[in-house]
């Protein structure tokens, strides 16, 4: 939000936090891919609290950043009143879809094909997710309400 300029309930896309990178981060390539992986598991997770607070940036060197390790990562189940992102993923709408992810990949320095692998690996690691949820003794029913809100690649 600061390297932005923007105050508390101003609208901001993934796309403007990638053009921030772009200027101020010490390794752009690697924290604009970054930042790309973390829509598409954003939009695997149906995270809607993913607001300007959660992305960060570290001092690095020479007046360089790095963009911060994740974090307030949240799935969200649907609810009976529609919501949509707070962090659109391109000035192109609010929808968090993986289509609007990949139509935004070269912002983030990505080809398709890159940009397709980046689905496939996150919808991996997000497959075991019943297992480890299980292994922390969730509940089954918060179990199947999270179910609704965590999806394969589209």
């Amino acid at each position: 939000m600061t390297l932005l300029g923007l105050s508390d309930g101003d609208i901001a896309a993934y796309t403007d936090i990638a053009e921030v990178v772009r200027m101020y981060s010490s390794e752009p390539t690697k924290d604009l891919q970054e930042l790309w992986r973390r829509v598409v598991f954003n939009a695997m997770v149906s995270n809607l609290d993913d607001h300007l607070r959660n992305h960060g940036f570290l001092n690095d060197r020479d007046n360089k950043w790095r963009l911060s390790p994740a974090y307030d990562l949240n799935p969200m189940p649907p609810t009976e009143k529609a919501r949509e992102p707070t962090t659109w993923i391109s000035e192109e709408g609010p929808d968090a879809d993986l289509d609007l992810a990949r139509h935004a990949a070269p912002c983030f320095a990505l080809d398709l094909p890159r940009a397709n692998a980046i689905v496939d690996e996150v919808s991996t690691a997000l497959d075991g997710w019943k297992d480890i949820a299980r292994r922390l003794q969730m509940k089954a029913s918060d179990l199947d309400v999270h179910a609704t809100a965590i999806s394969g690649a589209a």
